[in-house]
């Protein structure tokens, strides 16, 4: 068996509706990955496995999620 962890996608925190982002400034701070599993079997093939989010994710998001 082997397990290859990848990278599905970042989330970044983006400005609120209306206001402009700072010209020519890339907002760097990561909000949140998107990981997956993908896990090569002998008997079942390719397993796909989305991590999503935590139950401690859904009860405190301002810690996890940000604002």
């Amino acid at each position: 068996m082997r397990i290859h962890h990848l990278n599905c996608g970042s989330l970044r925190k983006i400005p609120p509706l209306g206001e402009e982002p700072t010209a020519g400034v890339v907002n760097r701070e990561l909000a949140a990955v998107c990981h997956c599993l993908l896990i090569e079997t002998d008997s079942d093939g390719l397993v796909l496995v989305d991590t999503g989010l935590g139950t401690a994710d859904l009860q405190h998001p301002d810690r996890s999620l940000g604002e």
